[in-house]
């Protein structure tokens, strides 16, 4: 996500620097209560920050018994809505290990030198927030690329601005791994290949997991979940028929449907109509909503990766599924139309 930085122009009065920067108290770890089970499918993917994450900050001894180097960081990426904060959320609650979310918006800074002050700040916290609890502490980077993207792709003012703050960080990250701090560092990206070189080197990010759109079973079971809220009498959905006319959709877009199908079966049942939430209702809306980003970002996956010599080694889930997702587009409209009918 590009930050456009403005210069102030000569005439004006120029910006005056915040009173109180960011401390490493403003950001506030949390407990969470979700837990693996709440998260539908992604099976490999919680298998995997079981052994990586879950492993590195509760069993520290075992990795020094052995010699092992336990793993700073994991870079999760994926299209967008396929529920990347939430399952980082579950890690840390499935190990009752606090979290700390850092929201990119407040890290950035147009002050020259803030962002990388701010940043600083937080990797302070955690550090604090694990000596303090002795569980260690997980810190989350969503939208990742807006302070990791590429230096020699920016433009002149926001390269400028934005390259201690980028400077900081890997300096951050080699400092958590020589302190050996029982830390650990997850960001999330819909854009893995705009990420500068330097972040996904050995030590920082090098593990990549692939958070991908979900399958048939795994959309039933999304409908399902999000249905159940309603009471019985107002819901007669064959979720089946559903989950195979929402071919391509995310997490997002599945429970975005659930919300207005109910918004449009209450506004009936005020107008003193049938309120019932029918599998009808819900191919007709689903038929209807336009899911054409993330078939526009697995297009642009698929353009990218082509140009990447080692994108089948690196990208193969996502390669995968972009060429399986954007092949589809041609026939989705027809499974959405006549699902309710043939299948």
């Amino acid at each position: 996500m590009p930050i456009e930085i403005t210069k102030a122009e000569e005439t004006s009065t120029p910006p005056q620097k915040p009173e109180q920067s960011i401390s490493s108290s403003d950001f506030i770890p949390t407990e969470e209560k979700l837990r693996f089970k709440d998260v539908v499918g992604l099976d490999e993917a919680k298998q995997l920050l079981k052994r990586t994450v879950g492993m590195s900050l509760t069993h520290k001894d075992e990795y020094e018994h052995y010699g092992k180097e336990r793993k700073l960081g994991l870079l999760l990426y994926g299209p967008p809505g396929s529920g990347k904060t939430f399952i980082a959320k579950a890690l840390a609650g499935e190990f009752a290990i606090p979290i700390i979310i850092a929201n990119i918006a407040e890290l950035i800074s147009e002050y020259v030198g803030e962002t990388a002050k701010n940043i600083a700040a937080i990797f302070k916290q955690v550090n604090d927030t694990a000596k303090e609890n002795g569980k260690g502490c997980i810190l989350f980077f969503d939208e990742f690329d807006a302070i990791a993207r590429k230096r020699s792709g920016r433009a002149e003012g926001e390269a400028a601005a934005l390259r201690s703050a980028l400077d900081t960080l890997l300096t951050e990250m080699d400092g958590v791994s020589q302190r050996n701090e029982d830390t650990f560092i997850i960001a999330a990206t819909n854009m893995p290949w705009e990420l500068d070189a330097a972040v996904k080197r050995a030590g920082r990010f090098e593990d990549m997991l692939y958070i991908g759109l979900p399958k048939l079973s795994d959309r039933r079971k999304l409908l399902k979940k999000e249905l159940a809220r309603a009471s019985k009498d107002v819901v007669s959905v064959w979720t089946w028929r559903v989950a195979r006319a929402t071919y391509g959709w995310s997490n997002a877009d599945l429970k975005k449907l659930c919300d207005d199908s109910k918004a449009f079966a209450m506004e009936r049942k005020i107008a003193g109509k049938s309120g019932k939430i029918t599998t009808g209702l819900m191919v007709w809306l689903a038929s209807r909503t336009k899911t054409a980003g993330n078939i526009e970002w697995f297009a642009q996956a698929k353009d990218t990766l082509k140009n990447m010599g080692d994108a089948d080694q690196v990208y193969a889930p996502l390669k995968k599924e972009s060429e399986s997702l954007t092949d589809f587009q041609e026939v989705k409209s027809f499974i959405r139309i006549f699902s309710l009918y043939i299948f």
